[in-house]
């Protein structure tokens, strides 16, 4: 679009999804019996990147598609549908299912066109969906289907080859564009959008592409793009739902709206979720939401096409939230913490950090490890006790602070294979392998919560194997025996609790209903396990810390609907609350305040570890980060 190495670059993209939505589909996330047709070397994609790219296929689903069919209905009624940009994807010859009443114009780079030709010549299960087809170097021409080269940001030749090609200007048209407009300069991109808005009479425009750039997730997204050599250029200037709705009614659509990924998987059926999750072991919720919050289709429509959109799901508006400040951060130069989803305590100073996924000796693995830090010292030093018992990711972790005990409980080997131990640690020692106790969880357990309070080990929520959890336990450390168990009435995992007083406060989590924003107190009375909803809410998170200093229950990270949670402080006895937002990145270092450990120490709250799989983009690993008390109390 701008050189030739820019062009190859955005072609490897091209390669790249094709391979990964035949990965989706041949798990059984979707159908599409065309996509091996286009791919040489089949290869199974993380799970991770599936479910990525199921979403992808449900938004187009949700808002292409219904496009295309209300017009197929339409069966005496010619359209067309146009795909700009169009790779190895196999559009045409799913929609064709639909109807016959349309031609499908495909435009792409001249390498690409010549190698998609190629592969539908050469396909015998493609070209049965051809109508008298004619192949040559320069595409196919058939009565239902036109493949072409053509420069998008040459209008002038765009608007000839489409004439030559027989494309109608004044009938419907429904348009697909799959992250291409951001590979472009934003100028050719613009006059793109506005050339498409002012020639057709009556069309859908449904573009599928990047936004919120600033994040920390977004900063990763968009140096992962610029490491592979194809930029999306789009991305910073039209970074939210509103900048890109005001961009296409700003170029000549009359009608917008936009539907983010997030938004999809939320409005899935309870049942489609529960097959998701059965299709294969999956356990990286976090990156999940944060990747599906990163992507959304806009759909923009001109003429007798403006009513359809109607039909459609899409965004609410975007709330005006009143502006915080941001709390000043540093970073601490410590050695060999960087890791995500490890367990994390903190004793006298003393912060001991258990598992995670990590690097070790160049490779990404579980790390079986116990680190003791002393915080408290000028100096701090990291001590390392290996052994295959640490090897754990997701454990819960609670102190008891009576007898200087850190309480491991379960945690996970991988997404199919949970532990149910529990181990203690000592912390007035330097070394030990941690001590196995008699007693064990009721069945393999992570994501859970775990907290000591007047001598009982209490286990809220998790996930197991065979799913979420939807209950409260409660062990006596003193007799080993569990107290009857509470059902929450719903399941939920990766909520924060702490301990006030002689209350456990447990806030926050992930339930099939999507990601929460309730706070709960569980008390132990007379042997019984009492739970109660507050009515304070926290900006709905999973995945974040909380601690309580004074009367204040400070609410720190975590992953939300859309943009990142705030950091959070509620005076728990008038009830008012503050809200500030920590950086996207401190000193050129990266913050994603997720899969983390924070305490406590002196007059600072360190955040310790986090990050974790951003989707395709690579692995992100925190430093640890801290911040002064007394600026985040205020």
């Amino acid at each position: 679009f701008t050189s030739t190495r820019d062009m190859t670059s955005v072609e490897g993209t091209n390669d790249y999804s094709i391979v990964s939505k035949l990965s989706a589909a041949a798990a059984g996330y979707f159908k599409d019996e065309f996509l091996a047709e286009f791919v040489e070397k089949q290869r199974r994609r993380a799970s991770l990147v599936n479910w990525g790219y199921y979403l992808r296929f449900k938004s187009l689903e949700a808002t292409f598609e219904k496009f295309v069919k209300h017009f197929c209905d339409k069966k005496d009624e010619k359209f067309q549908i146009l795909s700009v940009g169009a790779g190895f994807d196999t559009t045409f010859f799913n929609v064709s299912q639909y109807g016959d009443n349309f031609k499908f114009f495909e435009v792409d780079l001249p390498s690409n066109v010549k190698r998609k030709t190629c592969l539908i010549q050469n396909s015998e299960k493609c070209c049965k969906v051809l109508q008298n087809p004619r192949f040559s170097s320069d595409g196919i021409l058939s009565e239902n289907f036109t493949l072409f080269a053509c420069d998008l940001a040459n209008q002038v030749e765009f608007k000839q080859k489409l004439a030559n090609l027989g494309f109608d200007f004044q009938l419907p048209t429904v348009i697909l564009s799959e992250c291409v407009i951001t590979y472009m300069d934003e100028k050719d991109s613009t006059n793109l959008i506005k050339f498409l808005g002012s020639n057709l009479k009556h069309a859908a425009f449904c573009v599928y592409e990047q936004i919120r750039p600033h994040d920390g997730f977004g900063q990763f997204m968009v140096a992962h793009f610029l490491k592979m050599l194809s930029p999306i250029k789009g991305v910073l200037l039209y970074p939210s739902t509103s900048a890109q709705r005001a961009r296409y009614l700003s170029s000549g659509w009359e009608r917008c709206s936009t539907l983010t990924l997030t938004e999809v998987y939320n409005s899935l059926p309870a049942q489609e979720k529960q097959r998701l999750l059965g299709i294969e072991p999956f356990d990286e919720f976090e990156e999940f939401i944060l990747a599906s919050s990163h992507y959304l289709v806009v759909c923009s429509t001109v003429g007798d096409c403006c009513p359809l959109l109607d039909r459609l799901a899409s965004s609410a508006e975007e709330e005006i939230l009143a502006p915080v400040s941001t709390l000043p951060v540093e970073v601490v130069n410590l050695d060999n913490i960087a890791r995500f989803g490890q367990g994390v305590a903190c004793y006298q100073g003393f912060v001991f950090v258990i598992g995670g996924f990590g690097v070790d000796n160049g490779n990404h693995r579980r790390l079986p490890q116990l680190l003791r830090v002393d915080l408290a010292a000028p100096d701090p030093a990291v001590t390392c006790t290996t052994g295959p018992v640490f090897g754990r990711m997701y454990p819960g972790v609670a102190v008891d602070q009576e007898r200087g005990r850190v309480v491991v409980s379960g945690g996970r080997l991988g997404p199919a294979v949970g532990l149910e131990d529990i181990l203690e640690i000592d912390c007035k020692t330097e070394s030990g392998d941690g001590e196995a106790l008699a007693w064990s969880l009721p069945g393999g357990r992570w994501r859970h919560c775990s907290v000591i309070v007047g001598g009982h080990l209490v286990i809220v929520g998790g996930c197991g194997v065979e799913g979420a959890k939807d209950d409260v336990l409660a062990l006596d450390m003193r007799t080993g025996q569990w107290l009857e168990p509470v059902l929450l009435g719903e399941s939920v995992f990766s909520g924060s609790g702490v301990v006030w007083g002689e209350k456990v406060i447990y806030s926050g989590g992930w339930s099939p209903d999507g990601v929460l924003g309730g706070v709960k107190t569980i008390v132990i009375k007379d042997d019984k396990i009492v739970v109660k909803s507050l009515e304070v809410k926290i900006t709905p998170r999973f995945s974040h810390t909380s601690h309580v200093i004074g009367d204040q229950l400070v609410v720190v990270g975590g992953v939300g609907l859309s943009d990142i949670p705030p950091v959070e402080v509620f005076n728990l006895i008038t009830g008012e609350v503050t809200r500030t937002e920590l950086p996207a990145s401190v000193g050129g270092e990266l913050l994603m305040i997720h899969n983390h450990g924070s305490v406590v120490v002196g007059e600072h709250m360190y955040l310790v570890g986090g990050g974790g799989n951003c989707f395709s983009f690579g692995n992100h690993y925190n430093k640890t980060f801290r911040i002064n008390l007394s600026q985040l109390l205020s």
